[in-house]
C-alpha cells in the first residue's frame, strides 16, 4: 500500500502533503510559538467584533456579568434588532474557542436567541466591555514536564431563574494545559445540590 501512495499518479483521488511554514493564524485563530509554548488567541477576531459594533471605545470592564443578575424571557422591553443580537451573540460564540472564561455567560446569552429583550443586549455589551479589557487574552499550552490528565467539573444548582435548571461546567487538561471545557444547561430539574 505504501509503495502505491509513493509513486506518482495521475489519479485524481491521491494527494502530497506539502509544509507551508509555521503557523500564524487559521479559522481567526492567531498562533504564537515561542521557546515557552504555543499561544492560541483570537485577538484580531475580538478587535473586528468590537470595531463591527462600534464598541471600540466602550468601557473595559472586571467581569463578563453581573454574578446577581437574573436574566429572564419575558420581562422586560423586546431587542429593537433581534438579527444584530442573534449575529453578535453567534460571534461570541465562536470566540469561546479559546477564551473558555466567557462561555457561561455566552451559553446565557444565547438561549435569547428567538426574542431578545434589551436586558439581554445590555448582558451582551457587557461581554464586549469585559473582551476589551483583555483582547489578546488566549489560551497557553507549554510543557510543563508531565502528561497527567485531569478533569474539573462545577455545577450551579437551581441556577436558572427562568426554569430553575443547574448549569455544569467542566474543564479537561492534560499536564496542566486545558484541551476542553464546556458549560451546558442539564436537561433536568436537579432536587437539591447533590443530585445537580
Amino acid at each position: 500500500m505504501l509503495s502505491f501512495l509513493n509513486r506518482k499518479s495521475s489519479c485524481p483521488g491521491i494527494f502530497r502533503p506539502k509544509t507551508l511554514g509555521v503557523l500564524n493564524t487559521s479559522l481567526a485563530i492567531d498562533v504564537a510559538q515561542s521557546n515557552e509554548g504555543i499561544v492560541v488567541s483570537q485577538r484580531k477576531y475580538a478587535l473586528d467584533i468590537l470595531e463591527k459594533t462600534g464598541m471600540t471605545t466602550c468601557r473595559p470592564v472586571d467581569s463578563p456579568m453581573d454574578p446577581n443578575q437574573k436574566l429572564m424571557a419575558d420581562q422586560g422591553e423586546p431587542y429593537s434588532d433581534p438579527e444584530r443580537y442573534r449575529k453578535l451573540v453567534g460571534k461570541l460564540t465562536y470566540l469561546t474557542i479559546t477564551r473558555p472564561n466567557i462561555s457561561f455567560v455566552v451559553g446565557v446569552v444565547s438561549q435569547f436567541m428567538q426574542a431578545p429583550l434589551v436586558d439581554h443586549w445590555k448582558a451582551v455589551i457587557s461581554i464586549l466591555g469585559y473582551i476589551k479589557k483583555a483582547l489578546g487574552q488566549g489560551l497557553l499550552y507549554e510543557d510543563k514536564g508531565n502528561t497527567q490528565i485531569s478533569r474539573h467539573c462545577d455545577v450551579d444548582w437551581a441556577g436558572c431563574p427562568i426554569d430553575r435548571r443547574s448549569t455544569t461546567g467542566c474543564r479537561v487538561s492534560i499536564g496542566g494545559n486545558i484541551i476542553s471545557w464546556k458549560s451546558k444547561k442539564q436537561n433536568t430539574i436537579a432536587r437539591s445540590n447533590a443530585e445537580a
